[in-house]
């Protein structure tokens, strides 16, 4: 009895460095390959506005990317965190701070709903192994803070503490709009699963979402379109061991379907609509992750505690689904760790940063990292593909030198990539042709394949 007491006593710390384990564990293999530490292309987005708010304090135009700004209040809270410690420490501390939050308060959530503890801690940890909690907590996304507030709204939920619950929901508009419409649709589910006599605290919060978003658009331009993504099902999109940076693994999927079907009367439908949504909005794919996981580990219990006539087939059973998840979890963390920006763009880009003002015409993946690193404004014209065209593919240096001229661009932006199948199919086809034999143009930057030309033809330039 008393071993039984020490070990649910030590529950919460073992989450907690279990957790810390597995978050750490991309960030020290990612600095010791001369990598940098934040993976994605967000942070970078994050770290720049952040520092823009500290130089301007409320911002609705960004810059370096001529665009409208879109608020998002993990920008601010950047920028207010900037003002006690470096960068560097935030793009670390952040994170592994809301990631050991969020697990904690989704421990406790658990134990509150009809877990025991040690149910809760198994599914907690199945959590921790994720692909969408390791992406979400390893670097700078506002989605780390979004599944912070959803998670803590419903732990102050369950503890009677119903206004706390509400004002951390209603905080979700300010960051992702889509993550709260995801949330309004997990909360009528998990209402009408346990306490369909709180149904009423869905128009509660739903109206309060909704005012916060009133008042954030007198502000702030907004656009619904800003968030979605293009509806696309193939699986290499929404499924991690398939491609996706994030979404869910195979084995999770499979595992949550079979619960479904054996527990019809959770009301898979809501889940469903849950799931459309996510197909065009991170933030609900992140949500439903979280709800899949949950079925996942549900299902293994299941497998725990029923009766086999076989012990050994039982046995066998459990050990291939633990080793299933170890590999998906090891082969996600190895692609976080290679993942972009390389080690070379950031130091090709940190050289770009002492040269002359000018426009960078730059792949879409690598935007965020030249608008940061570079600290150059940047272009990708995938807006226009006529005039992307002409620059990337013609072999006329007039019509390519007029296109560069219209848009003032005065450095272009090359990745291996690129060169070698992404834009171009052969070594001299359209412009790599022109930039080695055309005295319009002069490599400035070439390391590990990452290339930077600059554009003389301008008389514009300085």
């Amino acid at each position: 009895m008393k071993m039984n007491f020490l070990l649910k006593k030590m529950h919460v710390p073992l989450l907690i460095g279990f957790a810390l384990l597995v978050l750490l564990l991309p960030l020290i293999l990612r600095f010791f390959a001369h990598y940098p530490l934040s993976h994605s292309s967000e942070a970078y987005a994050h770290l720049r506005i952040s520092s823009l708010i500290q130089e301007r304090g409320l911002i609705q135009h960004d810059p370096f990317l001529n665009q409208p700004y879109t608020f998002n209040l993990y920008d601010y809270l950047l920028a207010a965190l900037s003002y006690l410690f470096p960068s560097a420490w935030i793009s670390i501390l952040l994170p592994l701070a809301l990631g050991v939050g969020a697990i904690l308060f989704f421990y406790l959530f658990l134990c509150r709903l009809t877990f025991s503890r040690d149910h809760s801690l198994l599914i907690s940890l199945l959590v921790v192994l994720s692909p969408a909690y390791i992406y979400t907590f390893t670097t700078l996304t506002s989605l780390s803070l979004l599944l912070f507030l959803t998670l803590l709204g419903f732990y102050l939920f369950l503890r009677a503490k119903t206004y706390s619950a509400y004002f951390s929901w209603s905080l979700l508009v300010l960051i992702h709009w889509s993550g709260f419409i995801a949330l309004c649709a997990l909360l009528a589910w998990y209402l009408y699963l346990y306490q369909r006599n709180k149904m009423q605290t869905l128009l509660y919060v739903f109206s309060l979402g909704f005012l916060v978003w009133i008042f954030l658009v007198m502000i702030y331009p907004f656009s619904f379109q800003s968030e979605l993504s293009p509806f696309n099902l193939w699986a290499r999109f929404y499924v991690t061991d398939f491609g996706a940076t994030l979404g869910y693994s195979f084995i999770t999927l499979i595992l949550s379907f079979f619960y479904l079907i054996h527990h019809r009367d959770k009301k898979p439908f809501f889940l469903f609509l849950i799931f459309l949504f996510s197909v065009i909005s991170l933030p609900s794919r992140l949500l439903f992750a979280l709800v899949l996981t949950m079925g996942a580990g549900a299902y293994i219990l299941n497998l725990i505690e029923r009766p086999w006539c076989v012990l050994l087939l039982k046995q066998l059973t459990l050990i291939l689904i633990a080793c299933l998840f170890l590999f998906a979890n090891l082969s996600y963390t190895n692609r976080l760790i290679h993942s972009a920006p390389e080690a070379a763009a950031e130091q090709v880009l940190l050289k770009l940063s002492l040269d002359k003002p000018g426009l960078v015409l730059s792949p879409p993946d690598q935007l965020d990292f030249v608008s940061y690193f570079a600290q150059k404004k940047a272009i990708t014209l995938y807006d226009n593909l006529t005039d992307l065209n002409q620059v990337y593919y013609s072999q006329r240096l007039d019509i390519t030198k007029k296109t560069l001229n219209q848009y003032q661009i005065r450095y272009i932006l090359l990745t291996p990539s690129m060169i070698n199948g992404g834009v171009w199919k052969e070594p001299d086809q359209g412009l790599l042709l022109l930039l080695h034999f055309s005295e319009s143009f002069i490599k400035r930057y070439a390391i590990d394949g990452i290339e930077i030309w600059e554009y003389r033809g301008y008389e514009g330039f300085s």
